[in-house]
């Protein structure tokens, strides 16, 4: 018995009434009563769907309780004597607001049953779930209807569950538009697309020939105003093709068409195969896909292979034998479709149309005259570009991203209903993966413009050059390099150098910049992962370890680890070996690590927010990156190669900074040290309006009042002498401070008065 029951569902699957819809099967006995002594041999899983049944319909229920049968033994005998071998029945209105199918909820229900005998004379009943909802492979997959005013429809349990506790009532949000669930809707997406979209008149403007279009058999001719005339005599539709394929795929083409019809019913456009080339295409679009409106000329609808994916509004009252003009936009994912200037209809799936081939062809209906007076098509260099962010997010949880794909009734073959359908996907954790490879983008941008556009170090400074002599005396070990110094003092900048100068110029240098990595995603990000290992993991990913592998790792700004990621990292550096995230195998790698923070470790570790084993792990070698305030010497080089780039930026000769300049930049504390200067520079560079900066546009990068910067000035700009400068230089031996106390100066204009007079501290030493 299980396998007639199951032949003969089977069989139903190919008849145009199943539609790919889900089947409930139940069977009934002669009087329209649901049989509840079914074995489990007989169908798996009937005992639950029955309970639903029950549940929902009546304790006790009968087919023609919920059905349109007016006499079920009236039907059971006609199908018993072969009068007819099935019968099909509407719901009753009664089954409004409930849940029809396995967790599904919709407003507007449109059940029916499918009668059948079996061999046994029981009747095999088939409930077909409401026809809004297509098969969806797994049903944990968050799905809803809306309308045209987004106003929420239909929805199944999964898509309820994503609701806030508030909001989780059926019968209470139908109704409510997508606003009050989503920060931005499906049409506001959209809307934000379509606005994207480049005027016809700004794009390349062929005329199409209407002696160049190729029919299927009509009546054809050409008028005394060289206007295409056809007839379509044949009781089927038929095709105006236009010879050449068009290039939607990488450029966004408009169709315009100028024409009068019998009907008064605007063009149907497909795409796909040149004409009815396929004689056993159940539809003229199943090669492709189709834009325009219903047999009654009510809706615009677009089909993909026959089926519908989306249908208009109700068009305007149609106007027979007048002049009309028909825009069609179209990309690769998207069209716009205009009637007369006026946007009746707009789609974009985000997902390319299929079509293997690009052929125009113009439907004409049967027994319908048209006039085509004019043809045009217009190219544009390029396709629409894409929204930043088209996913959607729920009001009460916006940190979780969702993808989303249309979808439509697919029995509406005239445009029953005008609902969109929407599956969810969640792509949460892709989105948090995008977010970090961007700002890792923009994080190796500025590498790469360091490297490129600035020498390896900047400065002269004693204390600068003991540490960059001691991380070079280092590097012939393998310990790991400890860098510590303030935010700006160059630390990422030593690394890089310390790596330029012990590896070959094509071994690897990778950042891992602790502060941007979030902790969920830290092993993947550092270890890689396989494909499958966690929901988006499609493909195989090696992580930043494993790219740098025969190079050097420099992890900056480490104290922003977590604990749990510290010990993660401590067995990397223990063990030299990582897995990959979902594999076991284990992968040796041959790494130098170079390790940066802007705080003292040891004070973190006495906190208990830093491991102590990791911390001596990584100690081994420890250089302190001075702040500039102590190696204010190196102040004109800084400032000659940030004027110089500025320079290079602005398009704009800067020679460099007045006398005056240097005393003020020398009695600035720089908190912000080389970063700070930097920045101080370009906005000086801005506001200056000559060749040099001057006091008045430094004071303006800076925001001091000019009365203190004169005061400062006023100490000894100028009025210092080489021969008394060099003579104080040599009797206190080169020391700054004795040389600024004896002149009544500032050492940062002892500083100053070095490099004015060309001057170098060791010769006074």
């Amino acid at each position: 018995m299980n396998d007639i029951i199951y032949n003969a569902i089977n069989s139903l699957k190919l008849s145009r009434l199943s539609f790919k819809r889900p089947i409930i099967p139940f069977v009934a006995d002669k009087n329209g009563y649901i049989i509840e002594n079914l074995t489990s041999s007989e169908l798996n899983h009937t005992s639950h769907q029955l309970t639903i049944f029950k549940m929902l319909f009546a304790q006790q229920p009968r087919i023609q309780d919920h059905f349109e049968i007016s006499d079920f033994r009236q039907v059971y005998d006609k199908i018993k004597s072969g009068e007819t071998s099935q019968a099909v029945f509407p719901a009753k209105t009664s089954t409004s607001n409930k849940i029809i199918d396995f967790h599904t909820y919709s407003l507007h229900p449109t059940h029916f049953c499918q009668l059948s005998l079996l061999p046994d004379e029981r009747i095999l009943v088939l409930l077909f779930s409401d026809p809004v909802f297509p098969q969806i492979e797994h049903y944990e997959t968050p799905v809803l209807f809306y309308n045209h005013s987004e106003e929420l429809s239909a929805f199944n349990y999964p898509f309820l569950s994503l609701l806030s506790p508030s909001a989780k009532d059926p019968s209470a949000i139908f109704g409510r538009h997508l606003r009050e669930f989503f920060i931005d809707t499906p049409q506001n997406i959209e809307q934000a697309f379509f606005k994207k979209l480049q005027p016809a008149s700004e794009n390349q403007e062929t005329i199409l020939d209407l002696n160049k279009f190729e029919t299927t058999p009509h009546t054809v001719k050409i008028n005394k105003h060289n206007r295409l005339e056809i007839r379509n005599n044949i009781s089927d539709f038929g095709l105006l093709t236009w010879p050449e394929e068009l290039p939607f795929q990488d450029h966004q083409c408009t169709i315009e068409i100028i024409y009068r019809s019998s009907s008064g019913h605007p063009p149907l456009f497909l795409f796909g195969n040149k004409g009815f080339i396929d004689t056993n295409l159940l539809t003229p679009d199943q090669a492709g896909f189709s834009i325009g409106p219903d047999a009654i000329g009510q809706r615009i609808l677009y089909k993909r292979i026959g089926y519908l994916t989306a249908a208009s509004l109700p068009l305007l009252e149609n106007h027979p034998e007048n002049t009309q003009t028909v825009h069609l936009v179209l990309g690769s994912d998207f069209f716009q479709y205009n009637i007369n200037e006026k946007e009746v209809f707009s789609f974009w799936n985000r997902t390319p149309f299929k079509a293997q081939r690009r052929f125009l062809n113009i439907g004409i209906r049967a027994d319908e005259n048209i006039e085509l007076i004019n043809a045009k098509l217009y190219i544009a260099a390029k396709n629409a570009q894409r929204t930043d962010s088209p996913a959607l997010r729920f009001v009460h949880m916006p940190d979780r991203y969702f993808d989303y794909t249309f979808f439509a009734n697919p029995l509406a073959r005239q445009a029953t209903n005008t609902y969109r359908g929407v599956i969810l996907h969640e792509v949460t954790e892709l989105h948090k993966r995008i977010d970090y490879e961007t700002r890792r983008r923009s994080e190796l941008h500025r590498q790469l413009d360091q490297l490129t556009q600035a020498p390896a170090f900047l400065g002269n400074s004693t204390l600068l050059k003991k540490t960059v002599e001691h991380g070079i005396s280092m590097l012939k070990t393998t310990l790991p390099l400890l860098i510590q110094g303030e935010t700006g003092t160059g630390k990422s900048t030593l690394a890089s150098y310390l790596h330029s100068v012990i590896s070959a110029p094509r071994k690897p240098f990778v950042t891992m910049d602790c502060s941007t990595i979030p902790h969920e995603l830290f092993e993947s990000i550092l270890f890689g992962h396989v494909r499958g290992a966690f929901t988006g993991a499609h493909n195989d990913s090696r992580g930043l370890l494993e790219n740098a592998n025969n190079g050097t790792v420099y992890i900056d700004e480490i104290q922003n680890l977590s604990l749990t990621d510290q010990a993660k990292l401590l067995h990397v550096l223990q063990e030299k070996k990582i897995s990959r995230v979902g594999s076991s195998d284990q992968i040796t790698l041959s790494l130098r690590f170079i390790i940066s923070s802007n705080e003292d470790l040891k004070e973190r570790v006495k906190a208990g927010t830093f491991r102590e084993d990791l911390y001596y792990r990584i100690c081994g070698v420890l250089l302190r990156m001075p702040p500039l305030r102590e190696r204010l010497e190196d102040l004109p080089d800084l400032c000659a190669h940030f004027l110089k780039s500025s320079s290079r930026d602005l398009g704009r000769r800067i020679d460099g900074l007045s006398a005056e300049c240097f005393d003020l930049l020398s009695a600035h504390n720089w908190p912000g040290n080389v970063r700070e200067l930097q920045n101080v520079l370009i906005h000086a560079a801005i506001f200056s309006t000559g060749n040099i900066i001057t006091l008045s546009d430094l004071q303006r990068a800076m925001e001091i009042t000019p009365s203190a910067s004169t005061e400062q000035i006023e100490k000894g700009i100028g009025r210092i002498s080489k021969k008394q400068f060099t003579t104080s230089l040599k009797n206190n031996r080169g020391q700054v401070i004795k040389v600024a106390k004896e002149l009544g100066v500032t050492r940062h204009t002892v500083y100053y008065n070095l490099k004015r007079f060309g001057l170098i501290l060791s010769d006074f030493r």
